[in-house]
């Protein structure tokens, strides 16, 4: 099922690119070639406890969910697709128009300069990215499950075609494929491995795709040959660089500063007093400027918008050498051995509005933390206001109401 591979990608794709550094690869992210400084085995070490966590686990069966209700699986009908289709129209009409993407898909602003300048419709946008629109094609896809692909191919063209729009206005490269993966997650979640293939050239091929859009380029080979360097390289590159600063004994800035962060930059602000005009304290205690920082940048162009990938084994090696770096990977066995049950569980008794949600956070959350590192990624404030909303947003699709007779559907 896909939700393994995807897991075991964020893992192999950075230990790839540890590998190539040790190797002397050049690392743009770090902007230097690198070494062999022993990262490969750290990181190995990082994969072994990840990987002990999730058997343990699933042996003593730690996370079971029994107070999920079954209930009868909802089936599609019109409301539903009409309801589900306004509401992601809506919004792509508001991401392209009212905050200005439409600019972006037509390439007469820079994907760069949209982000940043955002501003107060900035959180409702990513919301939207994140948590809605793939949310809500999760759950059509869901629903439309039980039947036959080909009869499910037209009702889900349309949502697919709005989530596609409102992905492209932010001017991702990997933006479409992301937006769709919650529902691939879901819609294949008990199919059998040699779909792996299949999915996997459909992802590359739309990254693919957005390098050509976005970037301009045509040679396939250079394509791909850009692809396989930023998917393993300027993966591994930064938790090379870091390892590499532990080892050497610099001085790396305490991890425990990075966790106020989780409750939003205002709170951060009110609670620390620390604001962005203070920006070498601003840096250090946000994780993904600090390890761009770290990496060689300097804070000019940090601040401007650049943020470096570091990924888990990062976070661990601040947070105390390689002894952070298996705690760390004992934490994300244990949240993605839960979020695997939980989704399970909620497939399995019906509960497609969880599942959905569930699936997102997966994508946007869990993924991005393992790639990315920093704890907010998985626990910052807005993740929690996605939840809730895309909670309520999807039940008023769902547009009905259970009571606890919906046990008998249990499988």
């Amino acid at each position: 099922m896909p939700f393994r591979y995807i897991v075991a990608f964020c893992f192999v794709a950075p230990l790839i690119g540890v590998m190539a550094m040790e190797g002397g690869t050049y690392g743009a992210s770090v902007m230097q070639e690198g070494y062999a400084n022993h990262a490969t085995i750290a990181f190995c070490a990082g994969i072994v406890a990840f990987l002990a966590t999730l058997l343990l686990t699933r042996e003593f069966r730690v996370f079971r969910f029994d107070w999920l209700r079954a209930r009868p699986a909802p089936l599609p009908s019109d409301r539903v697709w009409i309801l589900a289709t306004a509401s992601l129209v809506a919004m792509a009409l508001f991401t392209l128009f009212v905050s200005g993407g439409i600019n972006v898909v037509l390439r007469t602003v820079g994907r760069g300069d949209f982000r940043s300048a955002l501003g107060d419709t900035g959180a409702l946008s990513y919301l939207i990215l994140k948590y809605y629109s793939p949310a809500i094609l999760a759950y059509l896809a869901l629903i439309y499950s039980r039947r036959p692909w080909y009869d499910a191919m037209i009702p889900l063209a349309v949502p697919a075609i709005v989530v596609a729009l409102i992905a492209l206005s932010f001017g991702f490269k990997s933006g479409v494929v992301l937006a769709f993966l919650p529902a691939v997650v879901v819609y294949f979640w008990r199919v059998s491995g040699w779909l792996l293939v299949p999915l996997s050239g459909a992802a590359l091929g739309g990254i693919a795709l957005g390098y050509r859009f976005f970037d301009g380029l045509s040679d396939p080979m250079v394509i791909l040959g850009r692809l396989f360097y930023r998917l393993t390289v300027l993966q591994g590159d930064v938790a090379w660089k870091i390892w590499d600063l532990h080892l050497r004994g610099e001085d790396l800035p305490g991890y425990l500063s990075q966790l106020p962060a989780i409750f939003g930059d205002r709170v951060f602000t009110l609670v620390t007093g620390i604001d962005r005009s203070m920006q070498l304290d601003w840096v250090l205690t946000h994780f993904g400027l600090l390890t761009t920082y770290l990496s060689g940048y300097p804070i000019n162009i940090i601040m401007a918008g650049h943020n470096n990938t570091a990924t888990i084994f990062s976070e661990g090696v601040l947070l105390g050498g390689l002894s952070g770096v298996l705690a760390i990977s004992v934490l994300a066995g244990l949240l993605t051995a839960a979020l695997y049950r939980f989704i399970d569980v909620c497939l399995s008794r019906h509960r497609y509005v969880e599942a959905s949600l569930a699936s997102s956070y997966f994508v946007f959350a869990l993924m991005a933390w393992l790639l990315g590192g920093g704890i907010t990624a998985i626990l910052h404030i807005s993740i929690l206001v996605g939840l809730v909303t895309g909670y309520f947003l999807l039940k008023f699709i769902e547009g009905r109401r259970l009571d606890a007779s919906a046990e008998i559907y249990a499988t």
